[in-house]
């Protein structure tokens, strides 16, 4: 099995967020590399904000990319 990353948070800010995205943009490298990586973005059920930043991240990189509702 290749690379399988699940972000699961509760919270998080403008700074995290940052880093959130330099994490990505590194697996991005990966995939591109030819390495079997996919982004699993955990998000509660009832937070839009969460899922919307989910879905705004699999917008930034090119990453198989799954959003599950927990």
């Amino acid at each position: 099995m290749g690379e399988l990353t699940d972000f699961k948070m509760v919270y998080f800010n403008t700074a995290s967020s940052k880093m959130i995205l330099d994490i990505m943009m590194k697996f991005e490298e990966m995939y591109q590399d030819g390495k079997d990586v996919l982004i699993r973005w955990f998000y509660p059920e009832d937070d839009e904000d969460m899922q919307e930043a989910g879905e705004e991240y699999a917008d930034m990189v090119d990453v198989p990319f799954e959003q599950v509702a927990s």
